[in-house]
């Protein structure tokens, strides 16, 4: 999630914050359709507010506990001379902590949460795929989940893993939703569960690769299901989905700076709503991560086929996953040394099956780019750039299609009571189980 660094002896209580002022553009901030089908994009201008706080602690025993805010709001003034979008936001949270039971156990901790309104989420805040709604762009909603997970030393070179956890999405508000058969849809409230848990074993090769064997449990309830091979949509009974995957991966350190891990296996999955077959839905998985960190740069990139929720109500299929983060320095010479900047981009391609012979594609991908160059000592400048574009379609139904430019300026103050806390990151929540 962000870097907790491991201080030899003493209590360290470090502090990074930051406050910013913006003025943007939001060339999507209502989406509607006229009586012709045709979606018209309506523009507004912003003035927002934004503000990080990250407060961590480091104990003589090398116990690690960290915390990380970030605050978002923004008042919108349309360009277009329709009405203007509500006043907006984010909020979201990340605590992790490293706890040392024994000279041969530990256990880490982690929950994560965000509320936020469709128009407010951005691609940087990590919920690009929870964010493809074809029903409105009226929506604010959360994600929460936590985690936990116990590692045993059996030996030198064996050790147990066992970790479990849960995500909770839900409605916090959203336009009525017309069904098919003139029925409304009051979406207020829990939109999926997914509990999981994950037992590993795991195995040092050598000082550079580490094997593991795994099994994974996991269990997706949604309350209702919509079924959008009608126009509009009918709604369906709750999805129920088992799941059991086992795989097996392997750590390999290229080099102190360059890092990989591969994974494949088997997702074998009870039948999803709409499907014409009880039978269990078997498929490979596979993915690959690769990790770079030096003094100037830290960089993520992983790709994944896996069989899932993409988002509860919507159902469940196999997809196709990319994403990639970066963080640092462009420039670590002269007056440019203490630009910082961060990127992250994501697509994806998931296909649900709405019948035997009829699926709903979705497709999202997105960039998010945002820096901060200081004026002063604890004053700065700041600026990003979000687009995101998503399609959601049925068999024999049109396209359902989403597209958004943000672009913002502003001042930001900022301070850090160590140097080694990049004041701007990306948050990167967990909001993805691993395996998934």
């Amino acid at each position: 999630m962000f870097a907790l660094p491991i201080y030899a002896a003493g209590n360290v209580t470090d502090v990074a914050a930051t406050a910013a002022i913006v003025q943007g553009v939001n060339d999507n901030v209502i989406q509607t359709t006229d009586n012709s089908g045709d979606i018209d994009r309506h523009p507004a201008t912003f003035t927002g507010l934004d503000g990080t706080f990250t407060f961590r602690i480091t104990e003589p025993d090398t116990d690690v506990h960290g915390l990380r805010l970030r605050v978002r709001g923004q008042y919108y003034q349309s360009l277009d001379g329709t009405r203007a979008a509500d006043p907006d936001g984010t909020f979201q949270a990340v605590y992790s902590s490293s706890i040392t039971l024994s000279r041969f156990s530990t256990i880490t901790l982690s929950a994560s949460n965000t509320i936020t309104a469709l128009t407010s989420a951005r691609v940087g805040d990590g919920t690009l795929f929870f964010t493809v709604d074809p029903s409105t762009t009226q929506t604010t909603f959360t994600l929460t989940q936590g985690s936990a997970t116990f590692v045993q030393e059996l030996n030198q070179r064996w050790r147990f893993r066992q970790s479990g956890g849960i995500l909770v999405t839900s409605t916090v508000s959203a336009p009525p939703f017309i069904l098919a058969g003139g029925q409304v849809l009051d979406r207020k409230g829990i939109d999926g569960v997914q509990p999981f848990s994950t037992t590993s074993v795991l195995h040092d090769f050598s000082a550079r690769d580490t094997g593991d064997i795994s099994f994974m449990y996991r269990y997706t309830y949604a309350p209702y299901s919509l079924d959008f091979r009608s126009s509009p949509p009918r709604a369906a009974g709750p999805q129920r989905i088992h799941q059991v995957i086992p795989d097996i991966g392997l750590t390999h350190m290229f080099s102190p700076y360059w890092l990989g891990l591969s994974r494949v296996g088997l997702s074998v999955s009870s039948a999803p709503n709409f499907s014409d077959s009880n039978k269990p839905v078997i498929l490979p998985i596979l993915s690959e991560e690769v990790h770079f960190t030096n003094e100037r740069w830290a960089f993520i990139a992983s790709a994944a086929f896996s069989y899932g929720s993409v988002t509860p109500r919507l159902g469940s299929g196999p997809s196709l996953t990319g994403q990639a983060s970066l963080v640092g320095t462009p420039y670590p010479h002269g007056k440019f040394r203490n630009l910082m900047m961060t990127v992250q981009t994501v697509a994806s391609h998931a296909q649900l099956q709405a019948s035997g012979s009829a699926s709903t594609n979705i497709n999202a991908a997105g960039v998010s780019i945002e820096g901060r160059y200081p004026l002063t000592k604890g004053l700065g400048l700041s600026a990003g750039y979000d687009i995101r574009l998503s399609t959601i379609q049925t068999s024999g139904a049109d396209l359902v299609p989403f597209f958004r430019q943000i672009l913002f300026v502003g001042l930001s103050g900022f301070l850090t009571t160590d140097g080694t806390i990049p004041v701007l990151q990306l948050l990167n929540s967990p909001f993805r189980p691993a395996g998934g």
